[in-house]
């Protein structure tokens, strides 16, 4: 087991496989630290569902993949998986999905908001860019890293955390970041969210207010107990009155990447 802490929770992970973990967790490693959270994963064959346990993905023939077991405070998670059920070369994919998923729900009682999304640093602060799966978020946000190369760092390039912390929003940085493993042990405020959309040009504005708590609402992580949906409320409805929230039609070009940081951070003056 490794011991991390990752935006302040102290969590133990045991896993099998080091391929998605060796370097992602290196600047997460706390050796002494007393940790609050185990995930572990448990390779068994012939699984079957018992009480307190979830099913995380069945075959085709209904026989059970992955399940897993949490008590009520995640202080042990139990990831199971049958390893007859998967391709050798993807365990290590799985174990590292599942153990993000779970993570990613322990998160929530530390008043934490998942948002689906790709959030860079940039000026000391963060910046996230928000989209379905496929829109371009992850490639708008490397071509940031790109032309502004040392100016820039990804703090995580597939679900940043979001906490109010001192009346202001702060994005953390964790190693669970997409299988390109882009993010930074860091955490910046927030100072804008863009949620893109696909176009032949470059053109932002202000989202509707009206949009906003809706399509945040639809990009964040939801947990599995309703408890913890009072907090998420909270937290997306501040966000939608102190954060400026913007619409960016975009190609894919570093002029798109101009328009946004010209829009931010020199208010809309030409860029030298």
């Amino acid at each position: 087991m490794v011991k991390c802490q990752i935006a302040g929770i102290n969590i133990g992970l045991d896993y099998k496989y080091d391929l998605f973990f060796k370097n992602n967790l290196k600047n997460y490693l706390k050796p002494n630290v007393q940790v609050d959270h185990i995930i572990k994963v448990i390779y068994q064959s012939n699984l079957n569902e018992v009480k307190h346990t979830k099913i995380l993905s069945k075959n085709k023939d209904n026989n059970i993949k992955s399940m897993v077991y949490y008590d009520e405070l995640y202080k042990e998670v139990l990831i199971y998986i049958d390893p007859n059920h998967f391709r050798e070369e993807s365990l290590a994919h799985a174990e590292y999905i599942y153990m993000g998923m779970l993570f990613l729900e322990i998160s929530f009682l530390y008043d934490f908001l998942p948002l689906h999304g790709s959030a860079i640093e940039v000026n000391d602060c963060a910046v996230i860019f928000s989209a379905p799966s496929g829109t371009g978020k992850s490639t708008h946000a490397r071509l940031w890293h790109e032309h502004y190369l040392d100016e820039v760092k990804y703090i995580n390039d597939d679900k940043p955390l979001l906490k109010v912390i001192n009346n202001e929003i702060v994005v953390f940085g964790s190693p669970f970041s997409g299988e390109d493993k882009k993010n930074n042990n860091i955490n910046k405020p927030l100072k804008a969210i863009i949620f893109l959309e696909q176009s032949k040009t470059n053109e932002i504005s202000m989202l509707d207010k009206n949009l906003i708590v809706p399509l945040i609402i639809k990009n964040i992580l939801r947990p599995e107990k309703e408890e913890f949906w009072d907090s998420i409320l909270s937290i997306i409805n501040f966000i939608a009155n102190n954060i400026p929230i913007y619409k960016l039609k975009a190609n894919i070009s570093y002029d798109a990447v101009r328009t946004v940081y010209n829009k931010l951070f020199k208010g809309d003056k030409n860029e030298n």
